[in-house]
């Protein structure tokens, strides 16, 4: 790969559209074909996973109930810095971009924008996946690319920023040297 920026963008771009069209395409087939009525339930694998037709007009958990609004404003505000972090960093980094950072972008843009479109077109958002091994709320695909998402961050962090930022220096370092070795000539 010569420009691994252009691929960083391409790689966050087609995570980002796959997790949108994921979530909003499963939330429209199962609500209209199997759970089309609030309280329904869909039995898939037995004692394992089922769809039914949840409408959470608050955060993860249920949490900030009724704060429509408020949801949507803090999602685009973590949109908004998630994307000046991204900017920023790819310009930092030039050449040398994370894939992590690519995906975890696109992966927790993907579930904001999906949850968002909910929220401000019907109020609420659409959750279906109920594990019915553990007791869990039940969620859908933006949910698990928020998650992901942010796992893959935090990965990104802890074992792939300092080594960017190490290796930035060092290119910094060896283009200096070649300038004055290339000046003293």
């Amino acid at each position: 790969m010569k420009n691994k920026r252009t691929w960083s963008l391409i790689v966050a771009g087609l995570v980002f559209a796959l997790v949108v069209a994921l979530d909003l395409v499963t939330k429209e087939l199962i609500f209209k074909n199997l759970v089309p009525n609030k309280g329904d339930n869909a039995k898939v694998i037995p004692g394992f996973i089922d769809f039914v037709h949840v409408e959470n007009d608050g955060g993860p958990w249920g949490i900030f109930s009724g704060s429509t609004i408020g949801l949507v404003i803090l999602s685009v505000i973590i949109l908004v810095l998630m994307l000046v972090f991204y900017a920023l960093r790819l310009r930092q980094t030039k050449e040398k971009s994370s894939m992590w950072l690519a995906c975890s972008v696109g992966l927790i843009a993907g579930g904001c924008i999906g949850n968002m479109v909910d929220r401000i077109a019907l109020g609420f958002v659409r959750d279906f996946l109920n594990f019915q091994f553990m007791d869990f709320p039940a969620f859908n695909f933006a949910d698990v690319g928020i998650c992901v998402g942010v796992v893959v961050f935090i990965i990104y962090f802890l074992f792939f920023y300092s080594k960017e930022d190490k290796n930035k220096k060092k290119d910094e370092k060896i283009k200096k040297i070649d300038k004055k070795e290339g000046e003293n000539e």
